[in-house]
C-alpha cells in the first residue's frame, strides 16, 4: 500500500505544480526582457518535466490501485487550433480520448508544446521570417494553457491543461476513498 500512497502523493504534488504553472502568466517580471524570457523558457521545461512525472506518476498509481478500467472510463475532450490565430486560440474538436490514452501519449511523446499566450499560438503557426517578426509587434494576450503532444504512433494531441488536471482529480478523488487514502496532513 505504500507503493500506491506515493503513486498518489506524487499525482497530486504535480497536479499542484500544473496547476500553478497554468495559473501564472509569462512576462510579468517588469522590464528585464532578458530575464523574463529566461523565466519563461525554464518555466516551460519544469511545466513539461512535471507534465511527464505526472502522466507516470497516475497512470501508475491506477495500475497499482487496481483502478485501470476508471481511468479508461473517463473521456478527456481534445482541442483544435484556430488558424489564422486569434482569441480564443482553440475550440473543442468533439473529439475525446480516455484519460489513459492522454497519459500513455504524454508518457511517449516525442514533442510537447505549451501554449499560454498569443506570442505562443502566433510562432506556432510563423512561416516566414515577416510573421516571425512581426509577432512582438502585437500586443501579447493570455490564454487558456494548450498542450501540442507528438507521439511517433498518433497524430498531433491538443488538450486543455485545465481540463486535463480537473479530469485527473475527478479519478482521483473517488479512487482514493475506496483505497481510504487519507489527507497528508493526517497522516
Amino acid at each position: 500500500m505504500d507503493d500506491v500512497i506515493f503513486l498518489y502523493d506524487q499525482a497530486i504534488e504535480h497536479i499542484v505544480r500544473l496547476h500553478g504553472f497554468r495559473s501564472s502568466k509569462r512576462r510579468d517580471l517588469g522590464d528585464a526582457g532578458d530575464v523574463q524570457d529566461d523565466v519563461d523558457s525554464v518555466a516551460d521545461l519544469l511545466a513539461k518535466r512535471d507534465l511527464l512525472t505526472f502522466s507516470a506518476s497516475l497512470r501508475n498509481f491506477a495500475e497499482s490501485a487496481k483502478a485501470v478500467q476508471e481511468i479508461r472510463q473517463l473521456r478527456v475532450p481534445t482541442c483544435k487550433l484556430i488558424v489564422p490565430p486569434q482569441p480564443p486560440y482553440f475550440v473543442d474538436s468533439g473529439e475525446t480520448l480516455s484519460l489513459y490514452q492522454v497519459l500513455s501519449r504524454i508518457i511517449h511523446s516525442h514533442t510537447v508544446s505549451i501554449l499560454r499566450s498569443s506570442y505562443d499560438f502566433h510562432l506556432l503557426v510563423a512561416k516566414t521570417e515577416e510573421e516571425l517578426f512581426s509577432i512582438p509587434s502585437q500586443p501579447i494576450t493570455e490564454s487558456e494553457t494548450i498542450l501540442l503532444v507528438q507521439t511517433e504512433q498518433d497524430p498531433v494531441t491538443i488538450l486543455a491543461l485545465r481540463t486535463l488536471v480537473q479530469i485527473a482529480c475527478s479519478f482521483l478523488g473517488p479512487v482514493s476513498e475506496r483505497l481510504h487514502i487519507i489527507q497528508r496532513g493526517d497522516r
